[in-house]
């Protein structure tokens, strides 16, 4: 259970990171368009 519960918080993480990356790309290129 220790270790499925460590993979779950280290997919959790990547989501996280995966998500604030798309939306920092998202946010720069509408900077670049205006």
């Amino acid at each position: 259970a220790g270790a499925d519960d460590g993979i779950g918080v280290l997919i959790g993480l990547a989501i996280l990171v995966i998500l604030v990356i798309v939306i920092l790309k998202l946010m720069h290129k509408e900077v670049i368009v205006r």
